[in-house]
């Protein structure tokens, strides 16, 4: 859940949005469908090619996508821009990151954009080693706990599995496990997340080179609990 969640479906309704990288489990492809199927007018950008980038493409083949920019990440992808969806991968200090932000254009992610519409109580696991597993237990344990539970277990985030095509199946009753990486807890920080829930399974000096310094990546992990 995000504080205080001002979201509405209907805001998307003609909002040009640009999604930047469709990402290795199909975030970047959940993102544009979700926006495409709400109204915004979405253009995609990707470093690779259309033939590496097949099996997604074919994934978005039914949608009105305005434009495809491949093989690189022109500036004009932003042209009209009021929404940049960023892959977690793609570094914050990113050209295309740094000119959204002096325009004043909203930077979000895939995972940030589920949190914003999920109805139910999320359960947040995080940390340098063993947040896969912790994670699937957690579900796993939920799943057999109470067989008189009168919702769903749903898992997803870093673990592989976008929710986003889901959110709209998923009730207030529900609970929501969610793996989260660094990278997607760094931009959660400014939209005020805050789970249900919180797990740090332990922390080490880890992706230094995306955060820059140990204090940075810390604070990224700590964001779960701010």
């Amino acid at each position: 859940m995000i504080v205080s969640n001002p979201f509405s479906l209907t805001a998307y309704d003609g909002l040009h949005a640009t999604v930047m990288g469709l990402g290795r489990f199909a975030g970047g492809v959940s993102a544009a469908r979700f926006l495409a199927q709400h109204g915004a007018v979405v253009t995609v950008t990707d470093l690779r090619s259309s033939n590496e980038l097949a099996d997604s493409l074919e994934m978005l083949a039914d949608l009105p996508i305005a434009r495809f920019a491949l093989g690189g990440h022109p500036d004009d992808v932003l042209k009209d821009c009021r929404l940049l969806v960023v892959n977690p991968a793609v570094r914050p200090d990113h050209p295309l990151v740094a000119l959204a932000r002096s325009r004043r254009i909203e930077v979000s992610t895939e995972i940030e954009l589920f949190l914003r519409h999920c109805p139910a109580s999320v359960i947040a696991v995080t940390g340098s080693n063993g947040k896969s597993t912790t994670t699937a237990l957690i579900h796993h344990l939920l799943l057999h706990a109470n067989p008189d539970f009168d919702g769903r277990i749903w898992l997803g985030g870093n673990i592989g599995i976008s929710l986003l095509d889901q959110v709209h199946s998923i009730e207030p009753q529900d609970l929501v496990v969610l793996e989260l990486s660094s990278f997607q807890l760094h931009l959660l920080a400014e939209r005020r997340f805050r789970p249900n829930i919180a797990v740090l399974t332990n922390f080490s000096p880890n992706h230094l080179d995306w955060h820059g310094t140990e204090t940075d990546y810390r604070k990224a992990k700590q964001a779960i609990f701010d």
